[in-house]
């Protein structure tokens, strides 16, 4: 694992301006509104995907242990005509969090990468239809 940090106060201004969180922020970022226009939303939506998500044959999700922010992302793709469900997963182990899963089927993974064009080249749709693996 790579663990980068920036030190900027720029930075961490931008980010608040469009986030908030609470400390542990891992569990609880979320967006400070989803009334934001459509670009935005597809640019997070895309660099989401490409970086706390997965695309498979089969499906797309997004992935994260912040409940709120994994149900924004949810009530965003509905919004935007997509159908997605969002499911929880316990890890046997204690010490971990509650993992939060936003899904799509294949055919909404379909109709999903083309219209958010990730940049991820494990996020893209290969000519078949699934995504590379």
């Amino acid at each position: 694992m790579i663990r980068i940090g920036y030190r900027s106060k720029r930075i961490y201004t931008l980010l608040k301006t469009y986030l908030d969180w609470t400390p542990p922020k891992t569990y609880s970022v979320r967006l400070r509104t989803t009334k934001l226009p459509l670009p935005f939303l597809i640019g997070f939506l895309r660099g989401y995907l490409d970086c706390d998500g997965y695309v498979g044959r089969y499906a797309a999700q997004f992935v994260g242990v912040s409940k709120i922010m994994m149900e924004q992302i949810n009530d965003i793709l509905s919004k935007m005509g997509f159908a997605a469900k969002i499911r929880k997963y316990i890890n046997k182990n204690p010490r971990y969090a509650p993992c939060y899963y936003v899904g799509l089927n294949k055919n909404e993974t379909i109709r999903l990468l083309p219209f958010l064009n990730p940049r991820n080249k494990k996020r893209k749709l290969k000519e078949h239809g699934a995504a590379e693996d």
